[in-house]
């Protein structure tokens, strides 16, 4: 696990060229405790995947301006199929395995598409990396639009890197994030 935590703490760190914005950051751990008057539950329907694609599925909540959403269940298709359909509510998956610290874990990546205010298409996702016991124990949110890489780690991981690495450093929430100075685009949540 020493080497686990150290390198998804690298993972974590990569892309030092994005500047570290306390205020974005701060914007991005508050989407975590968001509350909405009004929202839309979007769910897998009952022909959606199978296996660890359709275990791990995101169960999507998106803030709602009306009472009836045009669509409340996700066509959920493996990315695979070469399949795109960007009018309703869908979501693409794949499978794969990542190298972190010289060992493969499999990883699943989803992807839905939405359409913005002024009516362009545009994909968010998640990458969701397994570890060693099954359960997912790495987060990122995926986005066009955010300059910041947000992740989500699991309260296993955090726990070891925080016997690894002590505590939490300057302008940090976890202890498994690096310094603002090595990783300044990096926000755990």
């Amino acid at each position: 696990m020493f080497l686990l935590a150290s390198s998804v703490t690298h993972v974590i760190g990569c892309n030092a060229s994005r500047s570290y914005d306390p205020v974005v950051a701060a914007r991005v751990r508050s989407r975590t405790t968001a509350e909405f008057a009004l929202g839309v539950y979007y769910k897998p329907g009952d022909h959606a995947m199978t296996g660890l694609e359709r275990e791990l599925v995101p169960l999507i909540i998106d803030e709602a301006t009306s009472k009836k959403p045009a669509r409340d269940t996700l066509i959920c298709t493996p990315a695979e199929q070469g399949i795109c359909d960007s009018s309703g509510a869908a979501v693409y998956s794949a499978t794969s395995t990542v190298s972190i610290g010289g060992q493969a874990y499999d990883q699943v990546l989803y992807v839905w598409f939405y359409h913005s205010i002024d009516a362009q298409v545009l994909g968010r996702g998640v990458r969701v990396v397994i570890g060693r016991d099954g359960f997912p124990m790495l987060w990122e949110a995926l986005s066009p639009v955010d300059a910041t890489r947000v992740f989500f780690v699991s309260r296993g991981l955090e726990e070891h890197a925080a016997r690894q690495f002590g505590a939490v450093l300057p302008g940090r929430t976890f202890a498994i994030e690096r310094s603002i100075q090595e990783s300044p685009g990096a926000v755990v949540a």
